[in-house]
């Protein structure tokens, strides 16, 4: 029983004494971040819809306007068998 007490001890200690203190010593990784949009990675977003006939075409023109290349975005709408006029206004 003691055993386990001292565990459990140890591992409060460790979650919030030990472990933010292995992580200052570590040596600090900076990411690459590309220069320019050419070299910006193509992303996909996909949106799943299933009778959202009200709020598709807000949420598409949402997407839309976020700050990356065209040519690199790709939309996809999972539109999963709406009843309502939701695949007709993904089509346009």
């Amino acid at each position: 029983m003691e055993l386990i007490f001292w565990l459990m001890i140890f591992g409060v200690l460790y979650s919030y004494a030990f472990y933010p203190l292995v992580l200052n010593l570590l040596p600090k990784r900076h990411q690459a971040t590309p220069s320019t949009p050419d070299e910006w990675p193509s992303i996909s977003v996909i949106v799943t819809a299933h009778n959202e006939e009200s709020r598709i075409l807000q949420k598409i023109n949402n997407t839309l306007l976020i700050d990356y290349p065209r040519e690199k975005l790709e939309i996809i709408i999972a539109s999963d068998c709406s009843t309502d006029q939701t695949d007709i206004i993904v089509e346009q």
